[in-house]
């Protein structure tokens, strides 16, 4: 595969990377072997491989948190709202 990607230029995005941490080796190593290949991850634990950066990012704090959940939920289901009987289940997803 990696002769094949050395021909091309690649951007690969991989999200939330903590849930298959155990493949980053292979992904490194994958990177190490195609020089026009670049990678952008997502990852809530370190992924420790070599020519990683890692950048820190806050969490939301509570009122962009539920703003930015509302309008994902519209975006899903334009009839979802804020309402008493759900807004403790938003913020519970705040720690999930």
């Amino acid at each position: 595969m990696s002769a094949y990607l050395a021909t091309k230029q690649l951007l690969l995005v991989v999200d939330n990377c903590e849930q298959v941490v155990e493949a980053a080796p292979d992904l490194a190593r994958l990177l190490a072997e195609t020089t026009s290949m670049k990678m952008i991850a997502t990852s809530r634990e370190p992924l420790r491989v070599a020519a990683e950066q890692v950048y820190p990012v806050r969490p939301l704090e509570p009122p962009e948190a539920v703003a930015l959940f509302v309008a994902r939920a519209q975006a899903a289901e334009p009839t979802f709202a804020l309402a008493p009987e759900n807004a403790a289940a938003v913020a519970d997803l705040r720690t999930a």
